[in-house]
């Protein structure tokens, strides 16, 4: 696996990353942090959380302009989260604030440290807290710097002298240094202020570590250039580039200048509700005050999609831990350590709603669905998983297909491919759709009953879902290259994608401009828009437009148009994960109790099958049904699929199409209700288990144990196992099952 490739997919992704406010501020503030601690009232772990990234938190946040605010996400909804004002509240509501002493043994390397303002001062104490013997000289009687100038110096220097009691910093005051006699020390960090001396050392100085080319000395604050938040920065980088040279002896390597800035990493506000800023009602913050305008703090971090989906909800990974753990278990050793992400990758609907609802488009989908494919590759991908859908797509390809020019001859200007499961659902969809093109429309339009490939493609598949539409492509070229309207959304994007020469219609869009009368409202439902039609606004809105003319007065989900959600059947994730599979279907029913009208045959066949109302487009526009027809067994999907091509064939051409009929198709057989119903989740059609049976009574093997005879059936890479006992005249079923096991020469089929 091409590990740039695997990590491509999702490399937009930015949850776990600090926030945009955190991004913005110059010492990279944890601010989702301290405001946290402001809304629950822990004001003394707030302010030992300043102190700790900022040296001389009051002095800091006197100086600061809080660019923090300005990109602010709350911006959006109302008024941006006033950190300045939480952290004065902070300095106000700490009644202690003496610092921590850390008790560390003392250490023998001499620090040199040219200047006393706030650089000087911010370096000399984070080496004195490390236990280092740090000297300061500074040229005039006191410390400060350029800071004894503003307004607000005597709080700042109260609280420098509070940060500074514990420690054992030497001070050299009325001590100018002249160049080039720097002071003997370990090292030296140069601080010596806006008008200071550089003492030539600003040659070949790197602004990324403030080393000069002299080694062990440093040089940073405000004789650079800088602000004072920077000179404040650079006293702090300044100690971690002294530490680290004294502890390894070598002077650092040249590093881009760190500076602060917008990441550009927004979350989406979307639904949230306004809360405008709480204003201090005096100088500042009372407890509930601050507690109340810190609530108002989004948290910042990124889980549109983990919010969204329950793939990951379930494995509780980001798209980014995905694509790492991916590529990660793409390169086991065999026989050193064993796969561990197989049944996680098989359980993805691959319904593309990560990448569109992410404000970076990483596709967690697009990464599972490369990793499918990359183990069908190295031929170590569970063919159970998709080995069903796969034989059924086989069948709608080859027994149930039919390509036709329709009444216009050898070629036609349009034809209609309903997909296979339309008519597996209900033949009489396809029929009354296309005698509406062909006949009620007069359009030249032929048909195609086959498959789109998209089951190839969700078992990673690749070389049979191209050869699949490679086969289309030739019998669309033998139709005279027509344009192909499509009845199923995920054909039309699977089409649009492998076929991109083809121009592809929506069947709801080409309906909707059939001219017809609005029918009175009957009923509300809710219109399930399928995961595949958040690529087509058109057929979205056709279909809303059919179903008010059909009198469905048509309500919307949470949950719709671009944002629409997967049934649960996209991905094949029945057999790989049933528990997911049942969580997800039952979410998607809970969403609305009213009907719901759905323009996908899988999306109505799930939820007819949970019980729920659901209606295909389809049965409203040609009044069919009203939503409570049971779901299509598993054995009469293949029936229906037959049905369709003898009925078209009878109706539109002067052929004949005989339903092939089996032996067993005529035994007599019960089923019980609850073993119908494992079946259907199981995916064991009434078809499989009459084979079973049929073989085992005619000279196949079979064992009994008191009278229950137990046989076994092999349907591609499944093994089926019923056990079953003679009733009457015919038998009954009492136990089915099945796995992937082999049973070498000692089973049917």
């Amino acid at each position: 696996m091409d590990k740039e490739k695997a990590m491509a997919f999702t490399s937009g992704c930015f949850r776990g990353e600090p926030a945009v406010c955190t991004n913005a501020c110059p010492f990279h503030l944890d601010l989702r942090s301290f405001t946290e601690k402001m809304q629950k009232g822990r004001f003394s772990s707030a302010y030992r959380q300043l102190r700790s990234e900022l040296i001389f938190p009051e002095t800091v946040s006197l100086l600061c302009s809080a660019p923090c605010e300005g990109v602010c996400t709350r911006k959006f909804l109302d008024d941006s989260v006033r950190i300045h004002d939480l952290e004065s509240a902070c300095f106000e509501l700490t009644k202690k604030k003496e610092p921590q002493v850390y008790r560390l043994p003392a250490r023998a390397e001499r620090i040199a440290v040219i200047g006393g303002g706030l650089s000087g001062l911010v370096c000399a104490l984070r080496l004195a807290i490390r236990k280092y013997s740090v000297t300061v000289y500074e040229a005039s009687g006191s410390w400060g710097g350029s800071l004894k100038d503003h307004p607000s110096w005597e709080k700042m220097e109260a609280e420098i002298r509070t940060q500074m009691s514990p420690e054992k910093i030497e001070f050299v005051f009325d001590h100018p240094v002249g160049s080039p006699d720097l002071p003997d020390a370990d090292a030296v960090y140069v601080a010596t202020g806006a008008s200071g001396s550089t003492f030539g050392l600003l040659d070949g100085w790197d602004p990324g570590t403030l080393a000069a080319a002299a080694k062990g000395i440093f040089v940073g604050g405000k004789v650079t250039g800088c602000s004072d938040i920077e000179a404040c920065l650079h006293g702090m980088k300044a100690a971690q580039q002294i530490e680290s040279y004294l502890l390894s002896g070598n002077m650092p390597d040249h590093a881009k200048k760190e500076e602060a800035g917008f990441c550009g990493h927004y979350i989406s506000t979307e639904g949230m509700e306004k809360c405008p800023a709480v204003l201090p009602s005096g100088g500042t913050y009372t407890k509930e005050e601050a507690a109340a305008e810190a609530a108002r703090c989004l948290q910042c971090d990124c889980s549109a999609c983990m919010d969204a989906c329950e793939m990951l909800q379930k494995y509780r990974k980001d798209p980014l831990r995905i694509s790492t753990e991916i590529y990660q278990d793409s390169v086991v050793v065999a026989g050193a350590s064993m796969r561990t992400i197989g049944r996680e990758v098989s359980s993805c609907n691959l319904c593309g709603l990560c990448e569109r609802i992410c404000p970076e488009n990483a596709d967690a989908g697009a990464a599972i669905l490369y990793s499918r494919r990359d183990r069908v590759s190295m031929g170590i991908y569970p063919p159970a998983f998709h080995d069903h859908w796969l034989r059924e797509m086989r069948f709608a390809m080859e027994d149930a297909s039919l390509v036709m020019a329709g009444s216009s001859g050898e070629t036609c200007e349009y034809v209609f491919f309903p997909g296979c499961q339309l008519g597996a659902s209900d033949p009489r969809y396809v029929e009354k759709a296309y005698a509406s093109l062909a006949e009620e429309a007069d359009l030249s339009c032929g048909l195609i009953l086959s498959c789109c490939g998209i089951p190839a493609r969700w078992a990673g598949m690749e070389e049979l879902e191209n050869d699949i539409a490679e086969r289309l492509r030739e019998q669309l070229h033998a139709l005279g290259n027509p344009k192909v309207i499509c009845a199923c959304t995920s054909c039309e994007r699977s089409l649009r994608e492998k076929l991109p020469e083809t121009e592809i219609i929506s069947l709801y869009s080409v309906l909707c401009g059939f001219p017809k009368e609005e029918t009175p409202v009957k009923t509300d439902a809710a219109v399930f828009d399928p995961c595949a039609s958040s690529l087509d606004a058109s057929a979205r809105q056709s279909v809303r437009v059919l179903a008010e003319r059909s009198g469905i007065r048509v309500q919307e989900l949470a949950w719709h148009g671009e944002k629409a959600r997967c049934c649960g059947f996209g991905g094949h994730i029945q057999a790989a994960n049933p528990e997911l599979y049942e969580e997800i279907t039952r979410n998607r029913i809970s969403e609305s109790d009213l009907p719901y009208v759905t323009y996908c045959a899988n999306c109505r066949e799930t939820f007819a099958s949970r019980g729920k109302q659901a209606m295909h487009i389809l049965d409203a526009v040609y009044g069919l049904d009203d939503g409570t027809r049971p779901p299509v067994p598993i054995n009469m999907r293949r029936q229906n699929m037959l049905r369709l091509k003898k009925d078209i064939m009878e109706k539109y051409t002067d052929q004949t199409f005989v339903i092939p009929r089996e032996a067993w198709e005529d035994m007599e057989l019960q089923i019980p209700e609850e073993l119908q119903k494992k079946m259907a989740r199981t995916l064991i059609s009434e078809d499989t288990v009459r084979k079973a049976l049929y073989t085992a009574e005619n000279g196949g093997v079979r064992f009994e144990k008191e009278g229950v005879f137990i046989a076994s059936i092999k349907e591609g890479v499944v093994t089926v196992w019923i056990h079953y006992q003679k009733n009457g005249e015919g038998y009954e079923l009492v136990k089915v099952y099945s796995h992937r096991m082999e049973i070498a020469g000692g089973q049917n089929g």
